[in-house]
């Protein structure tokens, strides 16, 4: 499965990044990838905006304001409306033990800031053929 087709399956994408240039940025790239996006600066939002919008993928960023984005994680995992969704940490730095209590909590992949283009499509794709879960939704 190449990523155009990819693009058919996974129909709308979450981008919850506080940094509206970031998020303008992924939004665009996915945009133009063929996806609907849709985007939130406020990760107080993001477990609403799963619920209502039923996205099927998530980009989170790691550091938010006002959240605890491990707690947001863990919420939507917890959650059988939203537990299904992947979701794709984005994150400034990258630190090993930041990415390890992500994946534990159900973080799929993880994008660095400085990495947007051909990087984002590769993650989203890659979490697409990791998520079974996904496949049959």
């Amino acid at each position: 499965m190449n990523f155009a087709e990819v693009t058919r399956l996974l129909a709308r994408i979450l981008v919850v990044d506080d940094s509206p240039d970031l998020g303008s940025d992924l939004a665009t790239i996915l945009e133009d990838a063929g996806l609907d996006v849709v985007e939130t600066e406020d990760g107080d939002q993001v477990f609403g905006i799963s619920v209502s919008e039923s996205p099927n993928l998530i980009l989170l960023d790691v550091i938010m304001p006002r959240i605890n984005v491990l707690d947001a994680l863990a919420t939507l995992k917890d959650d059988t409306r939203t537990c299904p969704i992947p979701i794709i940490m984005v994150t400034a730095k990258g630190w090993a033990e930041e990415l390890a209590m992500t994946r534990s909590l159900g973080g799929v992949k993880h994008i660095t800031n400085s990495c947007v283009g051909g990087d984002v499509e590769l993650r989203v794709d890659c979490a697409h053929r990791s998520d079974p879960e996904q496949k049959s939704r």
